[in-house]
């Protein structure tokens, strides 16, 4: 986000305590131009009128909100106007007639200006205060005037709403893969806890981390972030570490500043002389880098070697042009500081190939991975596991470290696995070892950890048809399969066990709560401790005459016949014969002591 249009930078509390106290009557309405290079007391001054009061700011979303409830904060909506009056019409010499508190009201209520509007505002607001004007007008509300401090704070509630709209992209774009991919169900866990524009190391912020997780180009900073988890894992391995460099995008800036070959050979370029120095005295033999091509909004991978003397790139689309900016300049650099001659040798990196307009970003990091540390090869069917991926990496890298970017080491280990998360108090086998130390967006990684962490679902058992109760005094009414297979009594199955499910009252379990069970609840079955066995197949046989003594409840259960508790031995079991036979069990998987069961006969 922008911050106060410059004005924190400006506004430092003890350089203002060493200046000259700000004479207004010298500058203030004297027809004078705000210069090129003003004074500091008069550049405090004005930062002082522009700064937006932190009263506006506790009124709005902390940056440390997490990113879930960002997405869902209201805030005043943007305004796409194309016709607008001039800035230079939008100020008066009146003072504000609105208070803080009112313009904080205004400011939830009414839609924000455009932003050209504002940015042509925030430009000519200098000149404004030197001219003598007190206040900004809305040419919309023309009757009020506000401070002029609303410039900068219209601007920062638009790049907030710019922010809310792509954190919610990014939410729903992770919303749509959860459940499918684990990755996926990690990153909807980190948008809960993660702020949505906390500051990073280096500068950066957390706001860069939304274009990872979308279907956008990655930042330049998202971009830096990734080659910072790549410098760390070279580092991290000796035999690279001394001779290949990878650097950020704070070199492609220095060599893109050269208008000629005779810029770049000044010794008064720190960071060109500071990597020149590396490169000469520690004996590198490669320097990596990625570059945007502006011409065509696309990022490229780089590689100058020292070895060879050459200067090569990978290019994922294969376009038929060339970066020839950024070649020409960067053999300006080569050859004016080493004194050596290289050579182009155009588009031969080997490198992923990319099937749509937004992924260059992720390709050009894995083309420097893949030639420096072995990682497989990007490919478009990895494009959204790499995308969670690298939101996750750098998620974790951030969280465990208090909001300083310091990323895990993910790439082939040297040794055994020293620590894994999910099995903190485990031996790793040397199976696991092996999958979690492979290269990062290896196939065989993946594939396994897939079948590791997402098992093929059991499909479930083939209901068979309803049951009915072939009895002429009660007619189609409900069987409570439960309560016949819980029933811990020799009681004949008679009458009372066949009521219609809304009589069902009186017959409930002890450990049930007094409910009346619904057509087609299910209802939990203990059979045995350790069975899942499923109920398949009932046949219910008239009740016998009340006249004569009826026999116990028999019933059979994996080809053992019962008689309550009792286990029949095969004489008994043969000649038997009862009210109430269980013809067949079948038996699934056990995932749980307990299992539930449909009771849904009727």
């Amino acid at each position: 986000m922008v911050a106060d249009l410059n004005v924190v930078e400006v506004l430092d509390s003890d350089e203002e305590d060493q200046l000259p106290p700000f004479n207004a009557r010298e500058w203030i309405g004297k027809n004078k131009k705000y210069p090129r290079h003003p004074p500091r007391e008069l550049e405090f001054y004005c930062a002082r009128q522009l700064r937006i009061p932190q009263e506006i700011k506790n009124a709005f979303p902390n940056q440390a909100l997490n990113v879930a409830a960002f997405s869902r904060t209201a805030l005043p909506a943007k305004s796409y106007a194309l016709v607008f009056p001039a800035a230079e019409t939008c100020f008066s010499r009146l003072t504000p007639s609105m208070d803080i508190d009112q313009t904080l009201e205004s400011l939830k209520t009414r839609p924000l200006p455009p932003i050209k509007l504002v940015d042509e505002l925030n430009q000519a607001a200098r000149q404004a205060i030197l001219d003598g004007n007190l206040s900004v007008v809305d040419s919309r509300f023309p009757s009020t005037r506000l401070s002029f401090w609303v410039i900068a704070t219209w601007r920062w509630l638009i790049d907030m709403v710019d922010a809310r709209e792509e954190w919610k992209a990014a939410r729903d774009w992770v919303d749509r893969r959860r459940g499918a991919l684990v990755a996926a169900d990690e990153a909807a866990q980190r948008l809960l806890t993660l702020g949505w524009d906390v500051q990073l190391a280096a500068g950066e912020r957390s706001l860069q981390f939304a274009r990872a997780i979308s279907d956008r180009m990655v930042t330049d900073g998202m971009m830096d972030i990734m080659i910072t988890v790549l410098e760390k894992r070279i580092s991290a391995t000796r035999r690279l570490a001394s001779r290949i460099i990878l650097v950020q995008r704070a070199f492609m800036i220095e060599i893109l500043k050269a208008e000629r070959a005779e810029d770049l050979k000044d010794a008064k370029r720190p960071y060109l002389t500071a990597l020149e120095r590396k490169v000469k005295e520690g004996g590198v033999s490669e320097l990596w880098f990625t570059a945007l091509w502006e011409e065509q909004i696309h990022w490229l991978a780089f590689k100058c070697d020292f070895t060879a003397l050459t200067l090569s790139y990978g290019d994922p689309l294969g376009m038929s042009g060339t970066p020839h900016v950024i070649i020409r300049k960067t053999l300006w650099w080569l050859q004016g500081r080493f004194n050596k001659s290289f050579r182009d040798k155009g588009n031969i990196l080997t490198c992923g190939t990319q099937n749509d307009g937004t992924s260059c970003g992720f390709i050009a990091t894995n083309t420097l991975a893949h030639n420096t540390l072995g990682d497989d090869i990007w490919t478009p069917s990895l494009k959204i596991h790499d995308r969670l991926h690298w939101f996750n990496l750098v998620c974790t890298g951030y969280e465990s470290n208090n909001g300083q970017l310091e990323c895990p080491d993910t790439g082939a280990a040297n040794a055994e696995l020293k620590s894994v998360a999910i099995l903190p108090s485990h031996t790793i086998p040397k199976s696991l070892k092996r999958i979690l130390n492979s290269p990062e967006q290896s196939p065989a990684r993946l594939t396994s950890l897939s079948r590791i962490l997402n098992p093929a679902p059991i499909p479930p058992a083939a209901l068979p048809p309803p049951i009915f109760v072939a009895r002429p005094a009660v007619a189609n009414v409900a069987l409570p399969l439960s309560r016949l297979l819980n029933d811990s009594t020799d009681a004949p199955v008679g009458v009372e066990c066949l009521k219609p499910c809304t009589s069902w009252d009186g017959l409930a379990d002890s450990e049930w709560e007094d409910t009346s069970p619904q057509w087609g609840e299910e209802m939990r079955m203990d059979v045995d401790e350790k069975s899942t066995a499923l109920l398949m197949e009932v046949d219910v046989q008239p009740e016998p005459d009340e006249s004569v003594a009826p026999p116990a409840k028999l019933y059979s259960i994996f080809g053992t016949q019962y008689s309550g508790k009792r286990k029949l031995d095969d004489a008994e079991a043969g000649n038997a014969a009862g009210p109430c036979k269980i013809a067949r069990i079948e038996e699934r998987p056990a995932k749980a002591s307990k299992r539930k069961a449909s009771a849904a006969g009727s």
